[in-house]
């Protein structure tokens, strides 16, 4: 199962890797990988009761707008930040390659993005008398939401962290290192958006 898996996740970084950079489908994916992250940082804050068609607008495209900019932002500044990181270590990687495999490993979390839009639609008619005649239901939609999304997150890891080492050449542990080091030089602006 686990060969499976990782001859899986080579097929995708072959494909992946091998296709032309693109600027529109690279924003596109780092929006998907943004829905995954908004959630995490706003506590979700999207998941309000409203019972407006109005309002779940509203929700639902604060949702994508956030998810838009977040995505790019960092997106683009910590594939920036891990190019300088292994420069340090004299590994040379270009920069549009860390961004190529963060397409490539990022594209399953368009399944989070439309999970979530989802959850924002059942909170705001979490009132409505079909939802609550329909609670068992929804609680199992949720749950399997949940599946969904860890399933998704372990998959675009494997195939980031696979990716990874094709790039640099470093074992999983020193790609781990370097990728979370460079999430933590922008902890600070996180930490300030969860607690503000």
């Amino acid at each position: 199962m686990l060969n499976y898996i990782l001859r899986s996740a080579d097929n995708k970084l072959n494909i992946g890797m091998n296709r032309k950079h693109n600027w529109f489908s690279t924003i596109l994916v780092l929006t998907f990988w943004g829905g995954y992250l908004v959630p995490v940082i706003f506590k979700d804050g999207f998941l309000k009761h409203g019972g407006t068609l109005r309002k779940l607008f509203v929700m639902c495209m604060s949702y994508f707008t956030i998810s838009v900019l977040y995505g790019l932002i960092f997106g683009l500044l910590t594939a920036l930040i891990m190019r300088f990181a292994l420069s340090l270590f004299e590994i040379k990687v270009k920069y549009l390659e860390l961004l190529k495999l963060m397409r490539t490993s990022y594209e399953p979390f368009v399944l989070i993005l439309i999970t979530y839009t989802v959850q924002i639609a059942i909170a705001n008619y979490y009132e409505s008398t079909f939802i609550q005649e329909n609670l068992a239901a929804t609680g199992i939609m949720i749950i399997v939401f949940s599946f969904v999304s860890s399933g998704v997150v372990i998959w675009a890891s494997i195939i980031f962290y696979r990716g990874m080492n094709r790039l640099t050449g470093l074992n999983f542990f020193q790609n781990f290192l370097i990728h979370i080091g460079s999430g933590m030089v922008l902890a600070p602006i996180n930490i300030y958006i969860m607690y503000t």
